[in-house]
């Protein structure tokens, strides 16, 4: 579609003057002068233009390559139609539009000249190529003015990153903000970038992120500086992690924030209380503008749990935590969050111990005994060895309620054994009277003995060290006991053929064989009783 010549504004304004007068009425009024016109017009309206400015007005050419103006007439199924001042509407392909171009009646577009006009048609015209050099003329004033723009990474190539400003561009690795050498990371990211140089014949740019980066954070550590002080909350961003703490970005500064400063609990690295990338408010302790370091702090801003320890945790209380860390001193036992107490290495065992991990390990549950609490200067002193001493007393003293009525007690065992002693000792006292009763009292220490292993079994482990302790007693008045036994079981030479006659009585009878009489020892007759 196309607009004849009469639907030009420009040939609508001639064909109103030759409306009524003829030509040659429109020629003589043309040549009479400003003067007359001016006198008819009046001083204060403007003077009709002649016809020399109107043909001039309405002979429009252009050229290739030319940027013009335009207002879209029309939009058809295949070409958008733009009025640009020419004899003929030009004509706009679709393929010369923009793939975000979404064009109606009315627009104004800014299109260049592919083929100008014909007497057989309009110009052709593409808004594509307009937008390209319109953009290569911004990207020419970037780079003059330094202006930062932004550029997406689209590939990686040898010696740096390609870029999509409308145009290819280039990163080279160096001007990269970054140290790690593996550049994968910043496919389909959008960096700030400087043009740093501009190739208009091969139309390719070069870019740096590094300048932006060095520029942004320079104008940022300004600010910061001017509203920075000891004592002030700032928030801040994790940047890099090392074995000694964390660098916060506080708007342009790295800050240090030591691992001692991260949490109330003993941490053995960084990574245990935050990551890079964090993002959380720092108080600030120190600042040195000469050097331009400042630390900061994060547990300063948390609940301080020693404020409450006092109270949670008294002397004499024992409590349940984990072993945590192992020195040659002791040992370290979280508690809860921010309450570590330690064992020191007299505390550990009841025996002489060179080495805290032969009774402990790290990871082991343990229960320990509070022997001191110091708040101000958060230590807490614990005792591992007394609360195992509490404990196996609880259970002693558990299991002995628990025994039935009638059961062997060791007030039984130990009983028997003493009165075992005084028998044997009264034995020695009565003289051959007693040898009759050493049969019976043997067979009483027997019995005695069965009942003393049985209770032994029946005890658990919570009573071994009572059990210990009674025999190393016993043990200790063991050869007087002996001694008392020993003098007692040995009957008087004068009594001793008297203590063979009784025994002799007392044997059973030995039925005789009637074949073979009982032979009598060598050198006693029979009948006589064998000498001692």
């Amino acid at each position: 579609m196309s607009l004849t010549r009469e639907s030009s504004p420009i040939v609508q304004k001639i064909m109103q003057k030759t409306a009524s007068p003829t030509e040659m009425d429109i020629a003589e009024e043309i040549t009479e002068g400003s003067e007359g016109i001016q006198t008819a017009a009046g001083p204060d309206l403007e003077p009709e233009p002649d016809m020399a400015t109107l043909m001039a007005e309405y002979d429009v050419s252009t050229k290739k390559g030319q940027v013009v103006s335009g207002r879209v007439v029309s939009v058809s199924n295949t070409e958008v139609i733009v009025d640009i001042g020419t004899k003929s509407d030009g004509h706009i392909p679709f393929h010369e539009l923009g793939p975000e171009d979404d064009l109606s009646p009315g627009d104004e577009v800014e299109v260049i000249v592919v083929k100008p006009e014909t007497e057989e048609s309009g110009a052709i015209l593409s808004k594509r190529q307009a937008d390209y050099e319109k953009h290569w003329t911004q990207l020419i004033e970037a780079h003059e003015t330094g202006k930062v723009i932004e550029a997406l990474v689209k590939d990686i190539v040898r010696g740096g990153l390609v870029a999509d400003l409308g145009v290819e561009s280039f990163i080279p690795a160096s001007h990269v903000a970054t140290k790690k050498r593996d550049l994968t990371i910043f496919i389909g990211q959008v960096l700030r970038c400087k043009i740093i140089d501009v190739d208009r014949k091969r139309r390719r740019l070069v870019l740096s992120n590094r300048l932006a980066v060095e520029e942004e954070r320079e104008k940022k550590k300004g600010e910061t500086w001017s509203k920075l002080e000891e004592g002030a909350i700032i928030e801040g961003v994790v940047r890099r992690l090392t074995d000694f703490g964390a660098f916060i970005d506080l708007g342009g500064i790295d800050a240090l924030l030591h691992v001692r400063e991260m949490s109330w609990t003993h941490l053995h690295h960084p990574s245990e209380a935050v990551k890079v990338g964090d993002k959380f408010p720092v108080l600030i302790l120190e600042i040195d503008r000469r050097t331009e370091k400042i630390s900061v702090g994060r547990k300063q801003l948390l609940p301080d749990p020693w404020k409450k320890a006092v109270k949670t945790y008294r002397t004499g209380k024992v409590v349940k935590g984990t072993v945590t860390r192992i020195v040659p001193s002791g040992a370290f036992v979280h508690l809860e969050e921010g309450i570590d107490g330690i064992i020191p290495v007299g505390e550990i065992s009841e025996k002489r111990i060179s080495s805290p991990e032969e009774v402990l390990s790290i990871g082991q549950e343990v229960e320990v005994k509070v022997k001191q609490v110091s708040a101000k200067q958060r230590r807490m002193t614990l005792s591992f060895k007394e609360a195992e001493r509490d404990k196996e007393k609880r259970e002693f003293r558990d299991y002995m309620d628990n025994q039935k009525s009638g059961a062997v007690t060791l007030g039984d065992v130990f009983g028997s054994l003493l009165a075992n002693a005084n028998i044997a000792e009264a034995s020695g006292a009565n003289g051959p009277e007693s040898t009759a009763t050493v049969a019976e009292d043997e067979e009483d220490a027997s019995v005695a003995e069965a009942a003393e292993d049985s209770a032994l079994d029946d005890l658990e482990s919570p009573v071994v060290p009572v059990v210990e302790e009674a025999e190393a007693v016993i043990e200790e008045s063991a050869p007087e006991v002996s001694e008392v036994e020993e003098s007692s079981l040995a009957p008087p030479e004068e009594a001793s053929s008297e203590i063979v006659a009784a025994e002799v009585e007392a044997a059973p009878p030995v039925e005789a064989d009637s074949d073979c009489p009982p032979e009598a020892p060598e050198g006693v007759e029979v009948g006589q009783a064998e000498p001692v």
